[in-house]
């Protein structure tokens, strides 16, 4: 999730879910005044974070990791590595691409039909946005 991200949104992100999880009401607006970024990118990271195993954990799950662990700073939790979607774009054409070289023409055609549906299915969430 922080490959290719300043950290001024990263640290926009964190400190609103900090907030929250610790009863204190913050507004994106308030922490926009504080990390100097927009609040489109403090929506973009809270968005990345949605998408990890992180974000699943209840706050009682994340005060027995906080009490547990020696350093709580340094637990993992995280097995994948979440990179920014253009770069995990292209790691999934990329993928395809070399088993299509392997593929049978049947297994081809499989492939193609499923990076079709990727790309239907990214062109939908770019309209939705516009």
């Amino acid at each position: 999730m922080t490959t290719g991200r300043r950290p001024n949104g990263l640290c926009g992100a964190a400190i609103l879910i900090s907030a929250k999880i610790h009863g204190f009401r913050r507004t994106p607006a308030q922490i926009v005044k504080a990390v100097h970024v927009c609040e489109e990118t403090i929506r973009k990271r809270l968005g990345e974070f949605k998408s990890t195993n992180t974000a699943q954990l209840t706050r009682a799950e994340l005060k027995e990791i906080e009490n547990t662990e020696s350093d709580p700073l340094m637990f993992k939790i995280e097995e994948t590595c979440f990179e920014p979607p253009a770069i995990t774009k292209r790691q999934i054409i990329k993928s395809l691409k070399m088993e299509a070289e392997n593929a049978d023409e049947g297994e081809q055609e499989q492939l193609f039909e499923e990076l079709h549906d990727m790309m239907t299915l990214q062109t939908s969430k770019i309209e939705k946005k516009l």
